[in-house]
């Protein structure tokens, strides 16, 4: 048997036409094999790509890589690609509809650039479309780079025509040349699929993932979709899933397989288990931008939406922008026209039920050609945020006990000044609570006293003594002494110095 690697041209051309030649034969020998493309971060089974396979009785296996550009050579593409299309077609029409689903998966077929310079490809589509009995909207046409190169002007009729039709178009391996930037406004697209290799690899740095962001962005910005192709490994698609990227292909999710298994697979299961994200030290993924036009409508937002909200960029983008938020914040929305910024607190809802609290800063923008624009950073604090809450729900708990203990009670700094007291120990002294505060402890002491509360204070100041227990002697608004017992305890900070004298007073 020949190596079709290394096989000549001419070679793989007659072996070529003689299977196309021969319905027959081309069914035992060519066969498409599908590969499962998932929605993130649900792991939904959407759509498959269907990928052809050869294998030749005198070639042997012939990769695509071999066969696609003699077939482009030779003339051969158009039958080559209609014979791919209509088994694609005829094994999607097949499949059934996944639980919860509305309908089955689409299915994805790549198309050569010279198959779309050619105006009657319009016409092959539809009528394998016809023959089969598959939706227009349940094909996915896969396009490259190379099709506006070869051909616009006909490549954009052709697909403007298919698309009015309900058939979805894909521009593959984004970001593996120099012209897709041009293409996403000159090509009637319904998705971009990033190409490999900017996911495959080692994990991304810095860089490389600021351009992949960057890249996800600019695609919802056009209302495209974002595909991420080469997925490998578990930590690969908790990257991508991360990025907000809308779906994602490769071996983690599937490998590509016949037509039967790939429906039995379906029919079994059509969802892939996803890994939940984890946050690491250093990433900044607590952070989101959002940009409203002045009725409200968000109109961008950034994918580091996905990590703090557990949405996607493009669930998010024309929605009204108080429908995110916690029902009571609602009217605490800056008003659009602002123009100085503002700096809120705000509670969102995420689609699992958890509330997060948001810090938004919002600043107006005039864009030249939309108006006004009010752009919002969105930083997750809720865990700040909780803390401060619980830290101020202690303190209230501990004045309404200090107010209303039926003992008296007060707060003296280390200078035995007194900062706070409650309303038995103004009682007691026949004083109200603000003729109190400010006062030194010794004004209050009486003069044989002051001595042994001095000493007492200087022990607790230096940290040789922790909580005193004195019977002394207090003086009344009138003058007259009254006998008490004090409990006082210093209260200490984080970092062990002493901060305030707890006192506990009762009368003997």
């Amino acid at each position: 048997m020949i190596d079709a690697a290394t096989a000549a041209p001419a070679l793989v051309e007659r072996r070529l036409r003689a299977v196309l030649g021969d319905p027959g034969l081309a069914g035992a020998v060519l066969d498409v094999h599908l590969q499962p493309i998932v929605a993130l971060p649900t792991g939904e089974v959407v759509e498959m790509e269907a990928l052809l396979r050869w294998d030749d009785p005198v070639l042997g296996p012939v990769g695509p890589d071999v066969v696609v550009p003699v077939a482009e050579a030779t003339g051969l593409i158009r039958p080559l690609g209609r014979w791919v299309l209509e088994r694609a077609c005829a094994a999607a029409v097949r499949w059934p509809v996944p639980f919860g689903a509305v309908e089955p998966p689409r299915v994805a077929v790549n198309v050569s650039p010279l198959q779309l310079s050619d105006r009657e490809f319009g016409d092959d589509v539809v009528a394998a479309l016809r023959r089969t009995g598959l939706a227009p909207t349940r094909l996915v046409l896969e396009v490259t780079e190379q099709a506006g190169v070869a051909d616009l002007a006909c490549t954009q009729e052709v697909l403007s025509r298919l698309r009015g039709l309900g058939v979805r178009v894909a521009l593959d391996d984004f970001g593996a040349g120099r012209t897709s930037l041009t293409l996403l406004r000159q090509l009637p697209l319904d998705t971009v699929k990033i190409d490999r290799t900017f996911v495959s690899g080692d994990e991304p740095g810095a860089a490389e993932g600021v351009l992949l962001r960057l890249l996800v962005d600019a695609c919802h910005s056009l209302g495209l979709e974002v595909v991420a192709e080469g997925v490998e490994d578990a930590r690969q698609a908790t990257t991508v899933a991360s990025l907000g990227i809308d779906r994602a292909q490769g071996w983690h999710f599937g490998y590509p397989e016949p037509a039967a298994r790939a429906a039995e697979h379906l029919a079994s299961s059509a969802v892939v288990d996803l890994p939940r994200r984890r946050r690491r030290a250093g990433e900044t993924t607590d952070e989101f931008v959002v940009v409203t036009d002045p009725d409200r409508t968000v109109v961008f937002v950034s994918s580091g939406v996905f990590d703090v909200l557990g949405l996607r960029p493009q669930d998010v983008v024309g929605r009204d922008v108080a429908q995110l938020l916690h029902a009571d914040d609602v009217g605490r929305l800056p008003d659009p026209a602002t123009v100085r910024p503002v700096e809120r607190l705000l509670r969102v809802a995420r689609p699992d039920g958890d509330v997060r609290w948001l810090r938004v800063r919002t600043a107006a923008a005039v864009d030249a050609s939309q108006g006004p624009r009010a752009v919002s950073t969105c930083r997750d604090v809720t865990e700040a945020e909780a803390v401060r809450r619980w830290a101020r729900d202690v303190e209230q708990t501990f004045r309404r006990a200090f107010d209303e203990a039926p003992g008296g009670m007060s707060l003296t700094g280390l200078d035995g000044r007194i900062r706070s007291v409650n309303r038995a120990l103004a009682r007691l002294l026949l004083r109200s609570e603000s003729e109190l505060v400010g006062l030194h402890i010794d004004e209050l002491t009486h003069p044989d006293d002051r001595a042994a509360d001095g000493e007492n204070l200087r022990a607790q100041r230096e940290g040789r003594r922790g909580t005193v227990t004195v019977r002394k002697r207090f003086l009344r608004a009138d003058g007259a002494p009254v006998l008490v017992d004090v409990v006082a305890s210093v209260v200490h900070t984080d970092d062990g110095a002493p901060l305030v004298l707890v006192a506990h007073v009762t009368e003997v």
